[in-house]
């Protein structure tokens, strides 16, 4: 009999500490988060604040951005460059400059839209330099002198052809360098861009 009793305490017991460690059960409308993820509401508040200091730097076109300052808005801010930097009514200037810290801040859509701009003949000539200068921070060295060829073979501006060129040469050696070579052969003009480009593609030639 006493042995029976003492295993009923023991199932009651354990049982006992087993709804101690189960979670309440949710109430009916309520959302419950895990510990230590962000809410929506939380995620937007940092958006908001990062869109206000993104706001601030675009709007200062004539003080150059330390590295570290775009690091310190950080990804919250992605959207809103990506926005700004595709927005037809802005200044060149502004769009250019969202690209900049788009490019170190990055995104998902980075990569895509800096080539998309880069190639686009219709956007202004200060956002497409930008947009290559970006290309060459945002792709890997094997997707960049395709995603950049067109530019650097067809754009009709001299200076962004050179800027392709300097901006493959320095991030793809390897796999852009021949296409870097083909393009200054045709190139009635060569200015500092285009010796620096050869110059980087002569160096790893050495290697």
């Amino acid at each position: 009999m006493r042995m029976i009793i003492a295993a009923a305490l023991a199932l009651a017991a354990g049982t006992a500490q087993a709804q101690r460690r189960q979670p309440p059960e949710p109430q009916a409308g309520v959302r419950l988060e895990m510990p230590g993820a962000p809410t929506p509401e939380f995620l937007a508040k940092k958006r908001e604040e990062a869109r206000k200091e993104v706001e601030a730097l675009l709007g200062n076109i004539d003080t150059p951005i330390p590295l570290e300052r775009w690091k310190k808005v950080g990804s919250h801010a992605a959207q809103f460059l990506e926005q700004t930097a595709q927005d037809r009514d802005a200044l060149p200037s502004r769009r250019a400059r969202a690209l900049e810290g788009l490019s170190i801040v990055g995104s998902k859509n980075a990569p895509s839209l800096m080539v998309d701009l880069a190639r686009d003949g219709e956007t202004p000539l200060a956002v497409r330099i930008e947009a290559v200068r970006g290309a060459g921070r945002v792709l890997g060295s094997a997707s960049l002198p395709n995603a950049l060829k067109p530019v650097l073979e067809e754009a009709t501006d001299p200076q962004l052809r050179a800027m392709a060129a300097e901006v493959i040469a320095e991030t793809a050696r390897d796999e852009g360098c021949p296409a870097v070579r083909a393009q200054a052969e045709k190139e009635k003009e060569r200015g500092p861009r285009w010796e620096k480009a050869l110059g980087r593609c002569a160096a790893a030639t050495k290697q």
